[in-house]
């Protein structure tokens, strides 16, 4: 085996294959098979396996984070880790780990509170295998979709108004409406199943065994199956994908369009209307409705999340646990320490939802603000700064705490978001319509016609973000909080309404703020973010890889910062030992749990490494300077940046030109 050009700081190696990590973070690996050559970015692991449905393409990698591309932010998962994903065409639903589900987009009626291990959706129901090897299904029941035989499955897939499964013996089961139902193949040996609207695809475990689909009799399907040695990776309305080997191919009715894919190996693939999507060796979601040189680079959404309230700030990391820093006056900080499924901040007080989707809140009480619906299951949560409002599980909006303006009573319909202010509150309908309630005396409850993916409100003005992703404001503009400077033909995934000010998440990642900035809250960093949250005057961004970086007010600790210690690092000399130690002290009382230190611009000299503890050690070979810079970031994902520069050996002696040199003293007078 050939081993790679170039530097790398860490290896490994095991059966056919080896792995190296380059200075930049990323992973490069070599030897059997398609991990030839093979580059991970450097903004995750590798992905894994794939889910396609409602304008979106969603990815797993192998930590169980997500990574989505498309436009619509209301079908991406809520932040956790995930051992499996479905996407319909207006709602999807996960699987955590650990058994749970999260659901998002359109209400889908209350989620089982079950552990499962696989979960489907359809057009209007969803079921899960339960870890008992139960099927439960909830939601949409007008054709018996939802009626689960009794029995142990293996597996599950909802089609638009039936349901099918893999009994524990590879037999197939189907229920709900015909001609799903009655075309169900004989006999067992399954053991994958794949559905789309009108058709479902079963494989079998034998690879000498051809796959069976059935439904829309048409003649596509006919002459499209019957294939041995590979299985049915994906369905679309008109199309079937197959998978053999890491090749993809699809066959169905050419006068719609089949889907087609380059002869490189695929990981995964996935299908939904006339719609195809597959992960390539290079880590990159190709979709087969996009030009091959547009393909779309994933964007990391499980990197968890901030919320940023009026003086203190809570995060979720990857896993679910919250933990809050700034003003504690109100008990704003005591964030309860379990997993949470979502979370949001706002005034002095916060709330999340647990494990059960009950609320649980903690912070100010001064107007029963911490009275959420007892034991009542919720899908979404937003608070504003004296009352909060939740989605229920079947789509309706029920709120708590101050209410003098009617912002606490909110009209009846389902919907999939909520987002609440001072005064007035704004919701997101199933139907991607909006509306507004509570005071309205500067127009902020003049909802806009027309359909969006995003909404939020501030103290007396709101914004959302449209269907084709632009930006809308309207209500009071005395700061210009609600005129979004004009972009170009920028469009945006992602938004946050203070206050006074706004910051919004384009369709690239990067970040957009306006309204007041006395305190610098409407001047956000550089780089790609994944979300980001507006305060009152301060505002908090996650960055794609993790990082957490705050800006604007300061006043109560609110965002933590990182220093990097000592200022300046001793000199070496060739062939003798070196040693030196980073550490880091953090701002306002901030104690950085889990610091860990690396290189992310320049080198270091020959010879001397960084450990990630930051021990500086090593026998330096060159004569010379070395200038790097060092970033250190906590298990929170704070992180800070220092600038270095070792010099070995002693500098040389420059003979300056007589213009540059320094004037000789005059002497002392007598």
């Amino acid at each position: 085996m050939e081993s790679p050009e170039g530097e790398f700081t860490d290896i490994a190696s095991g059966g056919h294959l080896s792995c190296g990590r380059k200075p930049d973070g990323t992973a490069y690996c070599w030897g059997y098979d398609w991990f030839w050559d093979r580059v991970f970015d450097p903004r995750g692991a590798a992905l894994k396996d794939i889910v396609v449905g409602g304008g979106e393409a969603c990815a797993l990698d192998d930590d169980g984070e997500a990574h989505c591309t498309g436009n619509v932010p209301s079908m991406r998962p809520t932040p956790g880790r995930y051992a499996q994903l479905s996407l319909g065409d207006s709602s999807g639903c996960g699987v955590l780990y650990g058994g749970g589900v999260n659901c998002w987009g359109a209400a889908l009626g209350a989620t089982p509170a079950a552990p499962m291990t696989r979960v489907s959706v359809g057009e209007a129901h969803a079921c899960g295998v339960r870890t008992d090897g139960a099927v439960v299904c909830w939601g949409d029941n007008r054709y018996g979709q939802a009626d689960a035989p009794p029995g142990r499955y293996l597996t599950v897939a909802a089609g638009d108004r039936y349901t099918c499964a893999i009994a524990s013996g590879g037999t197939v089961e189907c229920w709900g409406q015909d001609p799903l139902v009655s075309g169900v193949p004989v006999g067992g040996g399954f053991r994958t199943l794949v559905a789309s609207a009108n058709v479902v695809c079963a494989s079998p475990e034998s690879e000498y065994d051809p796959s069976q689909c059935w439904g829309d009799d048409t003649p596509w399907l006919a002459s499209s199956t019957g294939y041995r040695d590979i299985h049915v990776a994906a369905l679309g309305d008109h199309f079937v994908c197959y998978q053999s080997w890491g090749y993809v191919f699809c066959k169905g009715d050419t006068a719609h369009g089949v889907p087609e894919f380059s002869d490189e190996h695929h990981i995964a693939v996935a299908a939904a209307g006339d719609r195809a999507c597959a992960i390539a060796l290079d880590n990159v979601i190709d979709c087969s409705d996009e030009p091959s040189e547009r393909r779309l680079n994933t964007m990391r959404i499980g990197t968890g999340a901030i919320a940023a309230g009026a003086a203190h700030t809570c995060n979720q990391n990857s896993s679910g646990i919250l933990d809050c820093w700034g003003d504690n006056a109100r008990g704003q900080r005591d964030a309860p320490q379990a997993h949470a499924r979502a979370f949001s901040a706002n005034g002095d007080h916060a709330c999340a939802i647990a494990d059960a989707n009950t609320l649980r809140c903690w912070g100010d009480v001064s107007r029963g603000d911490l009275l959420p619906l007892p034991g009542v299951a919720v899908r979404d949560v937003d608070v504003g700064q004296y009352y909060g409002c939740a989605v229920r599980g079947d789509g309706g909006i029920a709120c708590w705490g101050w209410n003098v303006n009617g912002q606490g009573t909110p009209p009846a319909g389902a919907f999939r978001r909520v987002a609440t202010g001072l005064n007035h509150s704004c919701g997101l309908r199933d139907d991607n319509t909006l509306a507004c309630w509570g005071y309205g005396a500067d127009g902020q409850t003049a909802a806009p016609a027309g359909e969006f993916i995003a909404v939020d409100v501030g103290e007396r003005h709101s914004c959302a973000i449209t269907a084709d992703g632009g930006l809308r404001c309207w209500g009071m503009d005395s700061e210009g909080q609600s005129a979004p400077p004009m972009d170009g033909r920028a469009t945006y995934r992602g938004l946050s309404t203070g206050a006074f000010h706004n910051c919004a998440v384009r369709t690239d990642g990067t970040l957009l703020c306006w309204g007041r900035n006395s305190q610098g809250q409407s001047a956000p960093p550089l780089g790609r973010f994944a979300s980001v949250s507006a305060g009152v005057v301060h505002s908090c961004a996650v960055r794609d890889d993790g990082v957490r970086l705050c800006w604007g007010d300061n006043g109560s600790g609110q965002q933590p910062s990182m220093a990097i210690g000592p200022e300046t690092l001793p000199r070496g000399e060739i062939n003798g030992s070196y040693e030196a130690r980073l550490a880091v002290t953090g701002s306002a009382g901030y104690v950085p749990p889990a610091v860990a230190f690396r290189v992310v611009s320049g080198a270091l000299p020959l010879g001397i490494d960084l450990d990630t503890d930051g021990q500086l050690h090593g026998w330096p070979q060159v004569d010379g300077a070395s200038d790097f810079v060092v970033e250190a970031r906590d298990a929170i994902g704070f992180s800070g940046h220092h600038a270095y520069r070792i010099q070995i050996g002693s500098p040389k002696d420059v003979v300056m030109p007589p213009e540059f040199r320094p004037p000789r003293p005059l002497p002392p007078r007598e």
